[in-house]
C-alpha cells in the first residue's frame, strides 16, 4: 500500500462541503481556520465567517430556539462584531445541510 492510500484511509469520512471558515478579524482578514462538520465551534474571537456549500450552522444545544436563525449553505457574516448575535452565542454546531435542515429549521 502506498503512503497516499494509507493517508486517505486514515482521514475520517467528511462531506466535501460541510465546513465553516472562521476568520480572526472582520471582512475575512487575519487567520483563517476551516472547521469540518459535524461538530461544534466556540464563538470566542471570530471576526467573520463563511458557511460551506453543504453546511448548516445552528445554535448548539438549543433545539427549538428561534432567537438564532440558522445560517445556511454559502452564507457569510462579514463582521461578527456587528451581528445581532454578538455576545449572546457561545457555541455553534455545524451539521450537514441534508441531515440538519429539517431538525434545525
Amino acid at each position: 500500500m502506498s503512503k497516499s492510500q494509507k493517508r486517505s484511509d486514515d482521514v475520517p469520512s467528511v462531506p466535501n462541503g460541510c465546513w465553516v471558515d472562521l476568520y480572526s478579524r472582520p471582512y475575512f482578514a487575519g487567520r483563517m481556520k476551516r472547521t469540518y462538520g459535524p461538530g461544534r465551534i466556540r464563538i470566542g474571537q471570530i471576526g467573520s465567517l463563511i458557511v460551506g456549500p453543504e453546511a448548516l450552522l445552528v445554535r448548539a444545544g438549543q433545539n427549538g430556539d428561534v432567537s438564532f436563525r440558522p445560517l445556511g449553505p454559502r452564507q457569510i457574516v462579514p463582521d461578527f462584531d456587528i451581528s445581532p448575535w454578538k455576545g449572546e452565542l457561545k457555541l455553534l454546531e455545524i451539521v450537514h445541510s441534508d441531515k440538519g435542515a429539517i431538525d434545525h429549521l
